[in-house]
């Protein structure tokens, strides 16, 4: 939801690019965990878990993009790459168990 939040200020140039790639790959990290938790096979959570993952690391490149871009202010980055690494500590654990 921070990333909706975020690029609601995006410049209106940018919706169908940066705005709409980086909603997108914020969102499907959690719709992958929620799908792959639906599974009851152990082995398609984990691919689930792997996908979520690859969204993951998409949406820290489009946060650095957005930094350089002057999309997001420095202070803005910091809270939402903070947010995403708290995410990746939590996909590593879940993989794990």
């Amino acid at each position: 939801m921070e990333i909706y939040k975020a690029t609601a200020h995006f410049p209106k140039e940018e919706l169908y690019g940066l705005t709409s790639q980086m909603k997108r790959s914020g969102l499907s990290v959690p719709l992958n965990i929620v799908e792959g938790h639906a599974s009851s096979i152990k082995r398609e959570f984990l691919s689930f878990l792997n996908i979520a993952n690859r969204s993951l690391v998409e949406t820290e490149y489009f946060l650095e993009v957005a930094l350089e871009s002057g999309c997001l202010s420095q202070a803005a980055y910091g809270s939402l790459e903070n947010l995403r690494s708290e995410v990746g500590v939590v996909l590593t654990a879940l993989r794990e168990v």
